[in-house]
């Protein structure tokens, strides 16, 4: 019992000092995997953000690269010709403009000019590289209608104008090669160039303001402008007499210059592109209208809304919300870096809950085996303290008659004898049963080949006489020609002994009733083996009784209530028997009730 007691405690310690504490981590396991996963998603929209402004930062500069590299080119490359004077000191060459020859930067749909001083002028346009003649004809209205609105805008603002900008001195000559239309006016230049290149004035460019204008149909226009004007026109002394031709260069020049940006180019196109290189793996430019790449894009994405960040003039308010575009941080890989974890937790949680599982499993078992064996060896204890305690009473009953003299007469002095030698033999039997149980147990035994149904033969006197049966109840059933099996005569003798025994005990055999049926002691023979089988119509056994009938002093039932005697050895011993000499044992259920033991042995 002290040793149950300590099991008992090492079950209980073995779950308070490991399942516990491994339980414990676990849980702080988990919890540190979901706080990374909600510390990782807190940091997402910060991300967007920081990946918003980068996108915006590196969209404006290529917008202020646009525009820079536009501000400094030459007011005079937007007329059809322009003054080139040789550096050599040959004379100035009027060449078509550069324009129309010359290279043609990306993003622009078309360069446009027109005359601020004619409220009913039509821009003279440019068209960009990447415009083809049939968006030109497309376009043409749509832009002329913009320019004009431009162009009426700045008349409205044109003392603003002339106080901004920088003057530069410039010839007539440049002027006048600007407002040189058609060749007559063209040959008008040439045949007075040496007087227009006399003289000069200064003219006034203003910096490229860059307008955004929604129109009626929901078209948009991205057009950057500057104003040109001289400050004074041709000195009235010296217009007199002046060319008719040039007569133009008297009020002097005030017009609007400028290009009209590709919208698709700058709305979608320009920013996918840079965001392929600023961007990272798991971020994405999501343009105006475009669909988010996440369910659950308001807690993941920021706006750039460049109308607006970029300073453009806009005529109405709700302007500033046109081509709102996001960068969208895509969270699959934070939710499957917390799968993966979460998965290999869980296996490795169901691995150390399998092992300990398996460990709590097998000391429950063997908390439960002593338990059982205790019982055992309790009821073991009890039966043999009551078998010991009958024949010794008897003996010592019979021995004090006798002592006492009150058998006199002979017959029944050798009465009192037989009992006591027969009290005697049952005291022998159980010490034997206990010491052969050893003996087995130490795996001594030494089987020969021999004959089953002549050693049945030999003891089957012992057999019929045994528990003082006049042996009617037992029938003999032995096949022919059965093969030599392995064997001792002790194994065999002991083997029907004891069940012979215990059908006696359990399932006595009442030859009165018609339909009785003896105990039969069965040997056959099967492809393989020699069956050696003990048949009884008792109470039967369950067949959860089966499987541990044969095990060391197992009997059904508690000892103070049980009403047959034994030690639970028999059953036992006819297994140990069994397998020291190569077979084993089994019972099972007869179709009409009762039990069959059935000893296999081996074939020699």
């Amino acid at each position: 019992m002290v040793q149950l007691t300590t099991k008992r405690a090492a079950l209980f310690l073995y779950g308070v000092l490991l399942v516990l504490p491994t339980a414990v981590l676990g849980g702080l396991q988990v919890h540190l995997i979901l706080e990374e996963y909600r510390e990782d998603m807190a940091r997402v929209p910060d991300e967007a953000r920081g990946a918003a402004e980068r996108l915006s930062r590196v969209y404006r500069e290529k917008l202020h690269e646009l525009i820079e590299r536009e501000h400094q080119r030459p007011f005079d490359h937007y007329a059809s010709f322009y003054l080139v004077e040789d550096a050599e000191g040959g004379s100035p060459a009027l060449v078509p403009s550069p324009l129309e020859v010359g290279e043609c930067p990306e993003g622009i749909l078309a360069w446009f000019d027109i005359n601020l001083a004619d409220t009913k002028a039509q821009p003279t346009f440019y068209w960009g590289c990447s415009t083809s003649p049939d968006q030109r004809h497309r376009l043409k209205d749509g832009l002329s209608f913009t320019a004009r609105q431009i162009q009426l805008a700045d008349i409205q603002d044109k003392w603003t104008l002339a106080g901004a900008g920088r003057d530069q001195d410039t010839s007539w000559a440049r002027l006048a090669a600007m407002q040189a239309g058609g060749e007559q006016a063209i040959r008008a230049v040439k045949d007075n160039l040496d007087f227009l290149t006399s003289k000069v004035t200064q003219a006034r460019a203003t910096p490229l303001t860059v307008h955004f204008i929604l129109e009626d149909d929901q078209s948009p226009r991205l057009v950057a402008t500057r104003a040109l004007l001289t400050m004074e026109g041709l000195d009235p002394e010296l217009a007199h007499g002046i060319d008719p031709r040039l007569e133009p260069l008297v009020k002097g020049i005030w017009s609007s210059q400028g290009f009209f940006i590709d919208p698709a180019w700058f709305f979608v196109e320009l920013p996918a592109a840079l965001a392929r290189d600023v961007l990272d793996e798991d971020q994405h430019f999501v343009p105006i209208d475009g669909e988010p790449c996440c369910d659950d894009r308001s807690e993941h994405t920021a706006e750039i809304w460049p109308v607006q960040e970029f300073g453009f003039r806009t005529e109405m308010p709700r302007d500033i919300q046109f081509g709102r575009m996001q960068v969208a941080v895509e969270t699959s890989a934070i939710s499957a870096r917390r799968e993966r974890q979460l998965w290999r937790f869980s296996g490795l949680a169901a691995m150390l809950a399998l092992s300990l599982g398996t460990g709590l499993l097998l000391l429950l078992r063997s908390v439960g085996r002593d338990l059982e064996q205790a019982r055992r060896t309790e009821n073991f204890v009890a039966a043999v303290t009551h078998e010991l305690r009958t024949p010794l009473s008897s003996i010592k009953l019979y021995g004090e008659m006798l002592l006492d003299g009150w058998a006199t007469e002979t017959d029944k002095r050798q009465d009192y004898y037989r009992r006591i030698v027969r009290e005697t033999d049952r005291l022998s039997m159980l010490v034997e049963r206990v010491l052969e149980k050893s003996r087995l147990s130490s795996g001594h035994t030494r089987p020969f080949p021999g004959d089953l149904n002549a050693l049945i033969g030999k003891i089957e006197p012992r057999l019929r006489e045994l528990g003082g049966s006049d042996g009617s109840d037992l029938h003999l059933d032995l096949a022919a020609d059965l093969p030599a099996v392995w064997m001792t005569n002790d194994a065999i003798t002991s083997i029907l002994v004891n069940l012979i025994e215990n059908a006696r005990k359990y399932a006595p055999v009442d030859l009165h009733q018609p339909t009785a049926e003896p105990i039969r002691v069965v040997t056959r023979a099967d492809p393989t083996r020699v069956l050696l089988e003990v048949l009884d119509r008792g109470p039967g056994i369950s067949p959860k009784e089966a499987k541990v009938v044969f095990q060391a002093f197992y009997r059904t039932g508690h000892e103070s209530t049980r009403t047959t005697r034994g030690t639970g050895l028999g059953l036992h011993l006819v297994a140990l028997h069994a397998e020291a000499i190569g077979g084993s044992a089994s019972v099972s259920a007869r179709p009409d009730g009762g039990s069959a033991f059935r000893v296999a042995l081996k074939r020699a």
